[in-house]
């Protein structure tokens, strides 16, 4: 049975505001390059969140187009 992580709180880039969010499994274990999309309630826009520490990609710090 799936263990939900303890719920978290992130800042919405776009909508700066204060979002609470928790994933279906505990990530302990999971890379520091593993990221969920989510979508965000406050912006309604896709947000990749880190599964090990529950923080947000920073833009601008993946892929070589520009930002």
């Amino acid at each position: 049975m799936a263990r939900l992580m303890a719920p978290f709180i992130f800042t919405c880039p776009i909508a700066n505001m204060s979002v609470q969010h928790s994933f279906d499994d505990d990530n302990e274990n999971a890379p520091d390059t593993e990221y969920e999309a989510i979508t965000c309630p406050a912006c309604t826009r896709l947000h990749l969140i880190s599964l090990k520490t529950g923080k947000l990609l920073a833009p601008g710090t993946v892929g070589p187009w520009p930002n």
